[in-house]
């Protein structure tokens, strides 16, 4: 729904900032219309929302915003004001507004330049307005000829379109900037400021967000929970979270270089079990062995290293992984008459270890639920096997 009064106190969305919300109502109290959003449509104030009861058509109604959005929002806008400034001063006068959002919940702000702003450069940015804040310098709003304005320095938005009489926002002579949007009556009343992301949007235009008073206390006060959480998970103080994860990145990267040291041991020793192992018969290599100390990929590896050194093969191989008993499986060169494939065999097992499994004729896998029933695995696997090469 929409409604129009003849006068309004709330302010259209423009220039990056939202519209306000709040209340209309008649002084008897039989119509209320909710403003969820504030536009202009051409020269007239729109606002949209929800009415409830007859509305009081040419009769007088109560305007009430939103105080406490319209307070936070306009806390968003100045700092957006002096967020400009000091990304002008940090990364320099090349830094152009290419588009912004101010609202309750955040500040948005696109600008021109070529690559990412550090983390050093962010905190300089957040103390520059933080200092600016703590100055409590009033904010100040003039009437001027557009021509003059800009002659003395004010900054003009991208893409906005002026009419010959602007309105110049100044806070402490430090930052100069049209703006017809809401304002905080001193820099103070902003409050923390608080820079929380800073990416790229497209090439050459980065995006920061940012948020200030209470909503800033609510993500310091988050960020202080993430890290005394991560601290206690590492059991160590706040202040020696880096230190302690940079040691147990170095403990992860040793443990990988030791297992990778004794799973190339451990294959080496299985593939030498496994080869002395082997049967033969009718020129076929054959056999099942349980290998416990190999896992899926230590039981794969082996494989790949027997299919390539005994031409003539059928095998299965079980080992263990946790609580699992992965199995692989290899029938290579068999003549046809064997009726026997890798896929089979591994439908096999799983008819004993559970799980799942399957693959191709040459090769096949799977992982079993039930690590004690290898040993019933073992025993179907040989005789389907020995069955096979009997038949040649």
């Amino acid at each position: 729904a929409r409604a129009v009064i003849a006068e309004s106190p709330f302010y259209p969305e423009g220039g990056g900032q939202v519209g306000d919300a709040g209340t209309l109502r008649d002084a008897a109290g039989r119509w209320r219309f909710i403003v969820e959003d504030t536009r202009r449509i051409g020269p007239v104030v729109v606002h949209l929302g929800r009415s409830e009861g007859s509305a009081p058509v040419g009769r007088r109604v109560v305007a009430e915003v939103d105080v406490t959005r319209r307070d936070r929002t306009r806390k968003h806008h100045t700092a957006t004001h002096l967020m400009h400034k000091a990304l002008k001063e940090v990364l320099g006068e090349h830094v152009g507004q290419q588009g912004s959002y101010v609202g309750p919940d955040r500040l948005r702000f696109d600008f021109t330049h070529p690559r990412a702003v550090t983390s050093e450069e962010i905190e300089k940015i957040e103390r520059i307005v933080n200092e600016r804040v703590f100055e409590n310098a009033a904010v100040k709003t003039t009437v001027e000829e557009l021509d003059a304005a800009k002659a003395r320095g004010v900054v003009a938005m991208f893409g906005e379109k002026y009419d010959a009489k602007v309105r110049v926002l100044d806070v402490g002579g430090w930052s100069l900037e049209l703006c017809g949007g809401t304002h905080v009556r001193a820099a103070g009343d902003i409050g923390p400021f608080v820079i929380t992301l800073e990416r790229a949007i497209s090439a050459g235009v980065r995006r920061i967000e940012a948020v200030t008073g209470p909503a800033a206390v609510e993500e310091i006060q988050r960020q202080r929970r993430l890290i005394t959480g991560t601290a206690r998970l590492l059991k160590t103080a706040p202040e020696e979270i880096e230190s302690r994860i940079e040691a147990l990145q170095a403990q992860v990267k040793e443990a990988k270089k030791k297992g990778a040291t004794s799973s190339a041991g451990g294959i080496s020793a299985a593939l030498e079990t496994v080869t002395s192992g082997l049967k033969i018969a009718h020129g076929i290599s054959f056999g099942v062995f349980d290998l416990p100390d190999l896992d899926q990929k230590s039981l794969r590896d082996l494989a790949d290293k027997l299919k390539g050194s005994v031409p003539t093969l059928a095998l299965s191989l079980f080992g263990r992984e946790g609580e699992r008993a992965p199995h692989v499986h290899v029938v290579q060169n068999l003549p046809a008459a064997a009726k026997l494939g890798a896929g089979e065999l591994a439908k096999l097992a799983v008819a004993s270890v559970g799980g799942g499994g399957g693959g191709k004729p040459d090769l096949a896998q799977g992982q079993g639920t039930d690590p004690a029933a290898v040993g019933a695995a073992i025993a179907a696997l040989s005789a389907a096997i020995e069955q096979g090469i009997a038949r040649l």
